[in-house]
């Protein structure tokens, strides 16, 4: 009587390990499409966003390269001002430097 529970026991088991492979192979098919989508999207945002950056980068080169223009046109024009300028700028970031070492100490 106890083979015939086990045996019972055994295919209910193999009938659910069955069922169970079934749903895991419905749920893989119906996530497929999905997963190939998402990862679709995630690679054209990512190429978008390089893409974006390098624009940035680009924009960014321009206006230092036309801020360093402007500041040699000032200084062959204005040479001491452009002298005062640099001094009082370096008198501050050295202050600066100072007070930021003195509040660590």
């Amino acid at each position: 009587m106890e083979t015939t529970s086990i045996d019972k026991l055994a295919k209910q088991g193999q009938a659910v390990a069955a069922k169970a492979a079934d749903m895991a192979s419905d749920l893989g098919r119906e996530t497929a499409p999905i997963l190939n989508r998402a990862s679709s999207q995630t690679q054209t945002a990512g190429k978008w966003g390089i893409s974006a950056l390098g624009d940035m980068v680009s924009h960014a080169r321009d206006a230092a390269t036309d801020a360093s223009d402007t500041v040699l046109a000032y200084t062959k024009k204005n040479p001491a001002k452009a002298l005062g300028i640099a001094a009082v700028a370096g008198a501050l970031l050295f202050a600066i430097a100072k007070a930021n070492a003195m509040r660590r100490d």
